[in-house]
């Protein structure tokens, strides 16, 4: 219910539900993935409200409990996070690095498992924009486009497919991002 609330634009209402998924997950101290994922959503909530220190936070122990179960691919969306809150917050070097991390670990594995792969890319874009380096942030685009796309062909249902690409946000952005980098190189 909070990442449905998240994906609706309510986020004070996918706080509070996050909280007490995060809470309880803490209490019973049963499932390290839960727990974890719960820091993260908690991590790109605050990040939406603009609390990129809570969100940095949330994001640095989503990472702590991912790194303790061996999940890398949640590492790496972690990472990202981190990256767009330095890169928020005008701290152009961290976040370079941060993302560079993230872009190595996209060209050795690519995103599948992380559970927002589109984002992972767009992070790295973004961040290669604002540091100066266009052509690794066309690359970062190219390669998130590639990669959604071939998801996207693992659908055989056509609807299923159709919404994947325009209804997920972060997946609509990366599709428009990449249409217009292809018609100003047309």
């Amino acid at each position: 219910m909070g990442v449905l609330r998240y994906y609706q634009g309510q986020l004070e209402q996918a706080k509070e539900i996050e909280t007490q998924v995060y809470r309880a997950y803490v209490a019973f101290g049963l499932d390290r993935s839960g727990e974890a994922g719960a820091s993260q959503w908690l991590g790109h909530i605050n990040e939406q409200q603009k609390d990129f220190v809570e969100a940095s936070r949330y994001y640095q122990e989503a990472g702590q409990q991912f790194v303790a179960i061996d999940w890398k691919q949640m590492v790496m969306a972690g990472v990202a996070g981190l990256a767009r809150c330095a890169l928020a917050q005008n701290q152009r070097e961290v976040a370079g690095q941060l993302a560079n991390e993230v872009w190595n670990y996209l060209g050795e594995h690519g995103a599948w498992g992380a559970d927002r792969p589109a984002l992972l890319y767009l992070t790295c874009a973004d961040i290669f924009e604002a540091t100066g380096s266009e052509s690794t942030a066309r690359e970062a685009i190219e390669k998130g486009y590639r990669e959604l796309i071939e998801r996207s062909y693992q659908l055989s249902d056509l609807e299923w497919r159709t919404s994947l690409l325009e209804n997920v946000p972060e997946n609509r952005q990366l599709l428009r991002r990449w249409q217009e980098m292809h018609s100003r190189h047309n």
